[in-house]
């Protein structure tokens, strides 16, 4: 592999390494953007079916004991 500070015939272009060249599209942030914010909105949707469950539970042991 040539050094990186080689010099390139006249008319020849130097292509970059992938890694170089390895940046992500603004629609690849969007989308990683929107997983993220799906992932944090399923963690709240679960926090808050738990609580549903929890008041549920406490309601029916009221409703048995009153009754």
């Amino acid at each position: 592999m040539p050094p990186m500070n080689a010099r390139v015939p006249h008319g020849f272009l130097r292509i970059p390494f992938p890694s170089q060249t390895a940046q992500k599209s603004n629609l690849e942030l969007m989308m990683e953007n929107i997983l993220m914010e799906i992932q944090k909105l399923d963690e709240y949707i679960k926090q808050l079916t738990t609580k549903a469950d929890v008041l549920t539970t406490h309601n029916r042991m009221l409703e048995t004991s009153i009754a």
